[in-house]
């Protein structure tokens, strides 16, 4: 098999090379590598936020999936047309007064990353997100995370995992 999964973690890697040994593509072996990466250094990468994709099936055309965080529910443009002060230089957001979009609870969004990693078993994996979680293979990997997993002062995994075993 000829194949690379390239990860933050050693852990992560591994998740994701027991999928692909266990007969999953591409797509099955990045969203488990990507949901134990998020378990293991869940500041960094996680089911919390947003998450974009781009990958050619087959080795087509490229395809982009983007799964933004959104505004909540009840949020209508209307409510922050006081507060606006001007355009961020990124393109993506907005400066307002008080900075109520940055801090507080009218900041937060709802996360699209977990949607995001469904869509991509959907449509490209070869189980869906149900077959996959009773497949075993994220529960393997997240037991591998246990197994090593050791919390620092500020309750974040230590920098030193064990070295990747796959050979891989």
């Amino acid at each position: 098999m000829k194949a690379m999964i390239v990860a933050p973690q050693p852990v992560a890697v591994e998740a994701g090379f027991e999928v692909l040994r266990g007969g999953g593509n591409a797509v099955d072996a990045a969203v488990t590598c990507a949901l134990v990466q998020g378990v293991v250094s869940p500041h960094m990468c996680g089911v919390g936020g947003y998450a974009v994709v781009t990958l050619s099936p087959g080795g087509g055309a490229p395809v982009f999936l983007d799964g933004p965080a959104l505004a909540g529910s009840l949020v209508t443009p209307e409510m922050w047309q006081e507060r606006l002060l001007r355009p961020s230089p990124n393109g993506w957001s907005y400066f307002l007064k008080g900075r109520v979009n940055d801090i507080g609870y009218t900041s937060v969004c709802t996360p699209g990353a977990v949607k995001l990693l469904a869509t991509l078993l959907e449509r490209y994996g070869t189980l869906d997100w149900e077959q996959h979680r009773q497949s075993g293979w994220l529960r393997r990997g997240l037991r591998s995370v246990n197994s090593w997993l050791p919390v620092g002062k500020r309750g974040v995994p230590s920098p030193k995992p064990p070295p990747c075993s796959s050979g891989s």
